[in-house]
């Protein structure tokens, strides 16, 4: 099933014939977002923890945010470089890092952990690969500029990653 879901992913974007090679793929990342200019009608999780607590969880600007049914897969092509691809599964959709502009550089990789930095016009993000004891996960910091301002944390968990697979 996960081999299939990567091949899916990779010809969904239009790459089955670009020689890839799976480094990681890891399911839906949530988290949270703070939009300094933005406002937001809290969730019903959130009114409730306020409730119990006497204040608020989320401070002002900070929601609920993430990837929902979507799938994130690291590649790497035949010549060494990486790419991202994100699946999202309500928009029947996968987006490609590289082929949306974005540059992704490898920061750091170990035996249990490889930390990639995607670069856009107006969009950094750190993607974070890593094992613990409960399993592989992944883990997504992302900042934001231009007209809707945002500074995001996501988390996830992967279904593997190969951490000793980068050239």
């Amino acid at each position: 099933m996960k081999k299939t879901l990567i091949i899916l992913t990779m010809a969904l974007a239009g790459v089955a014939n670009a020689k890839l090679s799976p480094i990681a793929q890891c399911d839906e990342a949530v988290g949270y977002s703070y939009y300094p200019a933005f406002t937001q009608e809290k969730t019903l999780k959130e009114k409730t923890a306020e409730h119990i607590l006497g204040q608020s969880i989320a401070p002002k600007g900070w929601v609920t945010d993430g990837f929902k049914n979507s799938n994130f897969t690291l590649v790497q092509n035949k010549n060494g470089s990486l790419d991202l691809l994100i699946y999202n599964a309500p928009r029947k959709e996968t987006f490609s890092t590289v082929e949306d502009g974005g540059k992704l550089f490898l920061m750091r990789k170990s035996h249990n952990e490889i930390v990639v930095l995607a670069v856009y016009t107006n969009l950094v993000e750190i993607y974070t690969f890593f094992k613990t004891k409960e399993g592989n996960k992944l883990s997504i910091l992302s900042s934001k500029n231009g007209m809707d301002i945002r500074t995001s944390m996501f988390n996830g968990s992967c279904n593997f990653v190969n951490f000793n697979s980068i050239n």
